[in-house]
């Protein structure tokens, strides 16, 4: 009788399918809960750069007795590091924008400033990617307002 042992070396495919399917799927577990935490952190960098342009706002308003003018219109930070006249250099070497600062023309999309007409008062806005209406600054779809005057900050019509 002939010798019929057949001896095994390697894997089947079927094997080495669901080894390489498991393997797609914990990656792609990895890679949402990474994008998630980016933008959680993304968030974070907003609000701390809210703080900030709050506390040169004041250090002007101290200095000039008037917010810097925003010529009744919303200006965004696509328009570079001195997006808000009068912030830098003097209180900022550059005054912080979106961390992703998509340079679209949206409101939506990127930090945004405007003042009364008089400089009394001013408004910040400043967008979240994820849920903030827990958030006593919220308004409307996830944009945190801060403001010298909260109501009228809240009221204002983009």
């Amino acid at each position: 009788m002939a010798n019929n042992i057949r001896t095994t070396r390697g894997f089947t495919l079927v094997e080495l399918l669901v080894v390489i399917s498991i393997i797609g799927l914990l990656s792609s577990i990895v890679l949402a809960t990474i994008n998630s935490a980016q933008s959680r952190g993304r968030d974070a960098q907003r609000i701390a750069d809210a703080g900030l342009i709050q506390a040169a706002l004041e250090l002007y308003y101290g200095t000039n007795r008037r917010y810097p003018d925003s010529l009744g219109a919303w200006i965004l930070s696509l328009s570079g590091s001195q997006w808000i006249p009068g912030l830098a250099p003097a209180f900022f070497v550059k005054v912080p924008v979106d961390p992703i600062n998509t340079f679209s023309t949206s409101l939506e999309a990127d930090y945004a400033y405007v003042t009364t007409a008089n400089g009394e008062d001013y408004c910040l806005q400043i967008p979240q990617e994820n849920d903030c209406s827990s958030s006593i600054n919220y308004v409307g779809t996830c944009k945190l307002r801060y403001s010298s005057n909260t109501s009228w900050c809240a009221t204002y019509q983009i």
